[in-house]
Protein backbone atom coordinates (compact mmCIF):
# COMPACT_ATOMS: atom_id res chain seq x y z
CA UNK A 1 0.00 0.00 0.00
CA UNK A 2 1.13 3.17 -0.78
CA UNK A 3 0.35 6.54 1.17
CA UNK A 4 1.00 9.73 -0.23
CA UNK A 5 1.48 12.81 2.19
CA UNK A 6 -2.23 14.48 1.78
CA UNK A 7 -3.45 11.61 2.98
CA UNK A 8 -2.08 11.03 5.65
CA UNK A 9 -1.76 15.05 6.70
CA UNK A 10 -5.68 14.46 6.32
CA UNK A 11 -5.99 11.17 8.56
CA UNK A 12 -3.96 12.44 11.20
CA UNK A 13 -3.10 16.22 10.74
CA UNK A 14 0.73 15.24 10.55
CA UNK A 15 0.77 13.71 14.63
CA UNK A 16 1.11 10.13 13.67
CA UNK A 17 4.33 8.41 11.70
CA UNK A 18 2.93 6.93 8.20
CA UNK A 19 3.78 3.72 9.35
CA UNK A 20 1.19 3.75 12.20
CA UNK A 21 -1.25 5.85 9.60
CA UNK A 22 -1.06 2.74 7.19
CA UNK A 23 -1.44 0.43 9.84
CA UNK A 24 -4.34 1.95 10.91
CA UNK A 25 -5.47 1.93 7.62
CA UNK A 26 -5.04 -1.75 7.08
CA UNK A 27 -6.47 -2.71 10.37
CA UNK A 28 -10.14 -0.68 9.62
CA UNK A 29 -9.57 -1.83 6.32
CA UNK A 30 -9.55 -5.92 6.77
CA UNK A 31 -12.26 -5.18 10.02
CA UNK A 32 -14.63 -3.83 7.92
CA UNK A 33 -14.19 -5.01 3.81
CA UNK A 34 -14.50 -8.90 3.00
CA UNK A 35 -13.24 -8.52 -0.13
CA UNK A 36 -9.43 -10.22 -0.66
CA UNK A 37 -7.29 -6.84 -0.65
CA UNK A 38 -5.15 -6.17 -4.10
CA UNK A 39 -1.74 -7.15 -4.05
CA UNK A 40 -0.98 -3.33 -4.45
CA UNK A 41 -3.34 -0.44 -3.82
CA UNK A 42 -2.99 3.30 -2.79
CA UNK A 43 -4.44 4.16 0.72
CA UNK A 44 -7.04 6.94 -0.87
CA UNK A 45 -8.38 3.77 -2.44
CA UNK A 46 -9.90 2.94 0.81
CA UNK A 47 -12.13 5.67 0.55
CA UNK A 48 -14.08 4.30 -2.20
CA UNK A 49 -14.43 0.78 -0.58
CA UNK A 50 -15.72 2.18 3.02
CA UNK A 51 -16.52 5.91 2.70
CA UNK A 52 -17.02 5.87 6.82
CA UNK A 53 -12.96 5.35 6.83
CA UNK A 54 -11.94 9.30 6.54
CA UNK A 55 -14.62 9.85 9.86
CA UNK A 56 -13.38 7.12 11.20
CA UNK A 57 -9.84 7.33 11.15
CA UNK A 58 -9.76 11.09 11.97
CA UNK A 59 -11.26 10.50 15.28
CA UNK A 60 -9.48 7.83 16.27
CA UNK A 61 -6.22 9.90 15.67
Amino acid sequence: MTLGWRDHDYWCGGAAAPSLVVQRILEYVLAHRWEALPSEFDAARARRWLPRIDEDLRHAA
